[in-house]
């Protein structure tokens, strides 16, 4: 068995390697920031977002573009503003819709879930940091990540 993983893992001295492939023409047309995990924190929003400015006044944008923000996900649970923070990023995506995009991650799709199925679903959001929507105002203002479903 180990052997057969050998094989696997370690490349063949006589196998034919493919030249690397060519990826100058792949270069995005604008910067590219990504931010992830923010998880109920405003404040960490708001530090992301002054790095943002840094980065757009350190650079020429009529040469270099004005950057494309993609949210990855995991905007709730943990922190204490995650409806803040979702309400901050469905603005900033409504009025920037060309330079902004946000994709659900795992904790906003636990969440959904739960609003769907709270008997069948709600363990494993609580045990992944949805206790901390405990406030029935706070769950409800997060309900708008619907939002994100398309």
């Amino acid at each position: 068995m180990l052997d057969r993983i050998r094989t696997i893992l370690v490349p063949s001295k006589t196998k034919k390697t493919n030249p690397p492939a060519d990826v100058s023409g792949m270069a995005p047309e604008q910067p590219l920031l990504v931010v992830g995990d923010l998880h109920g924190s405003y404040d960490l929003l708001g530090k992301c977002l002054k790095d943002v400015d840094v980065f757009v006044e350190a650079r020429d944008v009529d040469l270099h573009g004005i950057p494309r923000l993609v949210f990855v996900g995991d905007y709730i649970d943990r922190g204490e503003h995650s409806a803040r923070v979702l309400e901050w990023l469905h603005n900033l995506q409504k009025d920037l819709p060309d330079n902004v995009t946000c994709l659900m991650g795992n904790h906003e799709r636990m969440m959904l879930e739960f609003l769907d199925d709270p008997a069948g679903r709600g363990q494993r959001w609580l045990r992944n940091g949805g206790f901390r929507l405990w406030r029935v105002t706070e769950l409800v203002a997060c309900a708008r990540i619907r939002m994100l479903r398309s």
